[in-house]
């Protein structure tokens, strides 16, 4: 069912006047002028973050973090019926469904399920159906509701319309496109925002791509070794230089916000994080896309050191103003976007990133930061307090690998382990019921907010 539309009231008096015709024409007072919301732009959200009026503090809640073992664990390996082993969690965006999630396995099927219902509830149904012959290893949900797009090991990316793809094991009818130009596992795709024809992916090939719907399935902009390590110097090379240096995969692609057009991609081998300008005119198209690109800036968290590590994931908040880079030195990276030449502005430790399918994830506000780790736990820090010792959810069996936030929900969040599971993290019912209504207006955490 879909959530009605709101519209808020306005609090001040229409003044009313005649014209000559004795029509009445209404014209809005100056209170409702000044009621009316802001424009959803990049700065006016960064603006509205840190002076809206803070009211509640989503930190003092999470630590009330729980996951019923009956109600919220959804299982995925280990049976003839049952999918592999999942990837990529990720809640959806659209405003009629915001507990629903989906799921990526390695099987290449997709998955999705109502996190509000138990996940053995009799009115529990899962929408499931195979994409790809080959592992799905991540997925972005559309601007455009009711599509999304996959990313594959076969080396292809694909639209679909999730309406008719129904709940069958084979729903190749709900594939709207299928998207080539890779000769690699595509590792990231990504929807640029409020465009539903748009989007981008990243591959082992070392290839970021970008593909515009409308003019089929063939890519019209292309940036090819992007993320190459620098050669090692003659005495590296003696040690034996970098280790891999025969693949320089793009790992992640994430667009930071429409109306800047810049994409963020990151590298497995030389540990750089590069912002780019999106427009078509910053690479060549397809496969004559030669021509070298250059990036708006170049962010290297480790930068320094003798050998670089790899980043793994990329994620942003909502406005599109924090970056937050996952390493395999097991540290998180933030970064404030409007000023990238700054450098990071935050570090966070805790967990252990010992395979690049642990990722982590910023909340929508901002404020908080989640990660998968080697050990099976799942770690929860508050931003803006980087010296609390992060809060530690545990259950999982094996490493925990893909996280999410739920958009619609501050203090919801998921993730899934090698262990066949998606566990969904909420605040305890008690805790929640006693707790004032969670709005957009979130207070910021202190020291003493964290377990």
């Amino acid at each position: 069912a879909k959530i009605p539309r709101l519209e808020k009231p306005s609090r001040g008096r229409m003044q009313h006047s005649h014209t000559p015709q004795g029509k009445a024409r209404r014209t809005p007072s100056r209170a409702a002028a000044r009621d009316a919301p802001p424009p959803r732009t990049f700065f006016a959200s960064v603006i509205n973050r840190e002076l809206a009026p803070r009211r509640i503090s989503v930190a003092a809640l999470l630590p009330e973090l729980s996951c019923d073992e009956d109600a919220d664990v959804y299982t995925f390996g280990g049976g003839p019926t049952q999918a592999g082993l999942p990837f990529c969690p990720r809640y959806c965006p659209w405003p009629a469904c915001p507990t629903t999630l989906g799921v990526a396995d390695e099987d290449g099927c997709m998955t999705l399920v109502d996190a509000a219902q138990p996940a053995e509830a009799p009115d529990q149904r899962r929408w499931r159906w195979r994409a790809h012959r080959n592992a799905v290893f991540d997925f972005a949900w559309s601007p455009a509701e009711g599509r999304l797009l996959t990313a594959s090991g076969d080396q292809t990316c694909a639209l679909w319309d999730i309406s008719r793809c129904g709940s069958s094991r084979d729903a190749g009818e709900g594939r709207l496109l299928l998207c080539r130009g890779h000769r690699g596992s595509v590792k990231s795709v990504a929807a640029r925002p409020a465009d539903p024809h748009v989007f981008a992916s990243g591959s082992r090939d070392g290839c970021i791509l970008v593909y515009d719907v409308r003019q089929g399935g063939e890519p019209v902009m292309a940036l090819r070794g992007v993320h190459e390590p620098s050669p090692p110097s003659a005495a590296k090379r003696k040690r034996g230089g970098l280790p891999n240096v025969g693949h320089h995969g793009v790992t992640a692609v994430l667009y930071l916000l429409d109306e800047r057009n810049v994409l963020a991609t990151a590298g497995g081998t030389d540990g750089a994080i590069k912002l780019w300008d999106a427009r078509l005119g910053g690479a060549g198209r397809g496969e004559r896309g030669r021509r070298a690109a250059q990036p708006l800036s170049v962010l290297a968290p480790d930068s320094g050191r003798e050998r670089p590590h790899g980043i793994i994931s990329l994620s942003t908040d909502a406005s599109g103003g924090r970056l937050l880079a996952s390493s395999t030195d097991h540290t998180l990276y933030l970064y404030e976007t409007v000023r990238p030449e700054v450098g990071e502005v935050g570090r966070y430790r805790g967990h252990r990133a010992g395979t690049f399918y642990v990722k982590s994830s910023l909340s929508a506000d901002g404020r908080q930061a989640i990660s998968g780790s080697s050990d099976g736990a799942v770690y929860v820090w508050q931003l803006d307090a980087p010296a609390a010792p992060p809060l530690v959810l545990r259950g999982h069996s094996a490493e925990a690998t893909g996280v999410d936030w739920c958009a619609s929900d501050p203090t919801q969040l998921a993730s899934c382990s090698d262990d066949g599971t998606v566990r969904v993290w909420r605040v305890a019912r008690g805790a929640a019921r006693n707790a004032p209504s969670l709005g957009a207006n979130l207070r910021a955490p202190g020291r003493g907010d964290t377990e």
